[in-house]
């Protein structure tokens, strides 16, 4: 399996490390390490998600984070579409 970031994911993950380093630095970088920790574990089970919203997609929780990492499986890519915030408004998805 390959692990394929949509710019929308990147920026997600970016703007949540930012959002936490302005309080506290080391809790961003162990929040960005749980989540790049996750993508790997789906690498190794793509379907650990559950059915996510749009049936096309699968949502998995960041085990320690309010992060949601929302993706979808197509053949042997895995495309991670948000790296979302569980208390986010979910019609702005």
């Amino acid at each position: 399996m390959k692990l394929r970031w949509t710019r929308l994911a990147l920026a997600d993950f970016q703007q949540a490390h930012d959002h936490i380093a302005e309080e506290n630095p080391e809790a961003a970088r162990q929040s960005a390490q749980r989540i790049v920790e996750a993508t790997e574990v789906l690498l190794q089970y793509p379907r650990i998600g559950r059915v996510g919203e749009d049936e096309d997609s699968r949502e998995w929780h960041v085990d320690k984070t309010p992060y949601l990492l929302i993706y979808s499986i197509k053949g042997d890519v895995i495309e991670l579409w948000r790296v979302w915030h569980e208390f986010r408004d979910p019609n702005t998805r």
